[in-house]
């Protein structure tokens, strides 16, 4: 058996290996299973990244090029972290926008409530709560309270 079994294009169809003869596959996507079990594995093509593009028979003379692909899949798989925490970072900033957006318009409804009752207390004569309620309303709408 040669050092490094060649891959053999894959374009779907009945598993080409008999149960139990371990396999080192490669997906549309171009990440890397190594020794698996054909049983374990969807040969049939579903149109998806995952599908299996190749495969080869697996042996013990493969580990330097496993090794490679492994370091492969490793700075692919970092790569894919670093994007995730950047999305996160995104999605966590738009919460706090959001969440400052909120008490803003809490706060404006509160102002907005508290002048209504201060009109209503003036139009019913009651000259001192309305001055207090105006000053709290203007406090509650620049955020003092």
């Amino acid at each position: 058996m040669s050092n490094n079994a060649k891959w053999i294009k894959w374009d779907g169809g009945d598993q080409p290996v008999a149960d139990g003869v371990l396999v080192d596959i490669r997906l549309k996507d171009g990440t890397y299973r190594h020794g698996k079990s054909p049983e374990t594995r969807q040969w049939d093509h579903i149109d998806d990244p995952s599908d299996i593009a190749a495969y080869r028979l697996h042996n013990a003379f493969n580990l330097s090029e496993d090794v490679i692909c492994l370091k492969e899949d490793v700075k692919a798989l970092q790569a894919e972290n670093e994007c995730l925490r950047k999305q996160k970072s995104e999605i966590l900033k738009g919460v706090a926008e959001f969440q400052q957006m909120a008490n803003v318009a809490d706060s404006k409804l509160k102002a907005d409530a508290v002048r209504e009752a201060a009109d209503e207390a003036r139009n019913a004569g009651y000259h001192r709560p309305y001055e207090f309620l105006i000053e709290y309303s203007a406090k509650l709408e620049s955020g003092e309270v």
